[in-house]
């Protein structure tokens, strides 16, 4: 090292690392400060008035020498883990709106690019990001709860200004994937059944309120669906019915007694309200129902008729 001055008894003297345009010492003799600030200022000259040359440059360099590269890189990450995670989160700390002004120009002059990569690579993409979530589960818990705890009225807004957006893409994508949906929810409920009864027990009347707030603005939808649903799944419904009324037949019996005693008015309306818009429908029904039903409604009226007179009703 070169530098000006005696060293006195004691000094720590720091070594040169011969990075002359670098210099750290003010007092060094080989290269004057000015020389090293005009050097400097010339590399940034060149390198804001040659970029594309430079890109060019660096594109072939990394094209002629990938192997190389990988490997000296895999070393260095290898062997530097602490050293990067430490530099990575200094450097996330002290640039994070910078970062987020580049994401998001980046992304916005990058759209068809990122599409056409995300269209070749499939396959690849989601065994990687299978991969992470199955490494990373605690580490993804933790971070969106976080993410829900601090953007609450943010994600507020955006699902109040993209409902329909957001119900289109939920309909595409339960579309598309049907099999693996019902699938997922069999196996989580399989694997979760005391967590789910517990959270049930806990959010009784949140639940109630959901499901009110719901039928209110969704009544056309849900008339839809129910009636697509049933006409796909006349048999299995009957099925179903059967065996429940089977196996909890006082249960039911108590619950619409109750029902019945406590909300007389509201059935009543109800009921009046029901047959006045339905006159029509029901005597259609009726009808069909006597046309199929006529041996069994005979014998039940013959029964009737004998209990009656046995003074059995």
């Amino acid at each position: 090292m070169l530098r000006s001055g005696i060293r006195k008894k004691g000094e720590t003297v720091i070594l040169c690392n011969e990075n002359c345009f670098e210099c750290i010492f003010e007092d060094c003799i080989a290269t004057p400060r000015e020389e090293v600030e005009k050097k400097r200022a010339y590399n940034a000259g060149y390198r804001q008035n040659n970029k594309e040359k430079i890109r060019a440059y660096n594109a072939k360099y990394y094209q002629n020498n990938k192997e190389k590269r990988r490997a000296y890189n895999a070393g260095y990450r290898q062997n530097n883990k602490e050293k990067i995670r430490a530099y990575q989160a200094g450097y996330y700390q002290n640039n994070k709106e910078k970062r987020k002004a580049y994401n998001a120009k980046y992304y916005q002059n990058n759209k068809e690019k990122r599409k056409a990569y995300k269209a070749d690579n499939k396959e690849k993409i989601r065994a990687y990001n299978a991969g992470y979530r199955q490494n990373n589960k605690e580490k993804i818990k933790a971070y969106n709860a976080k993410y829900y705890q601090n953007n609450k009225e943010k994600r507020k807004a955006y699902n109040t200004d993209n409902k329909e957006k957001i119900r289109a893409y939920q309909a595409e994508y339960y579309q598309n994937n049907r099999e693996k949906i019902k699938a997922y929810q069999a196996g989580y409920y399989q694997n979760n059944k005391e967590k789910i009864k517990a959270y049930k027990a806990d959010n009784k009347e949140k639940k109630r309120a959901y499901n009110a707030g719901y039928r209110q603005n969704n009544k056309e939808k849900r008339r839809a669906y129910n009636a697509e649903y049933y006409q796909n799944n006349k048999e299995k419904i009957k099925a179903y019915k059967a065996e429940y009324y089977q196996n909890n037949k006082e249960e039911r019996k108590a619950y619409q007694a109750g029902y019945r005693q406590n909300n007389k008015e509201k059935i009543r309306a109800y009921q009046a309200e029901y047959y006045q818009n339905n006159k029509e429908k029901r005597k259609a029904y009726k009808a069909e129902y006597y046309q199929n039903n006529k041996e069994k409604i005979k014998a039940y009226q013959a029964e009737y008729r004998r209990k009656k007179k046995e003074g059995g009703v």
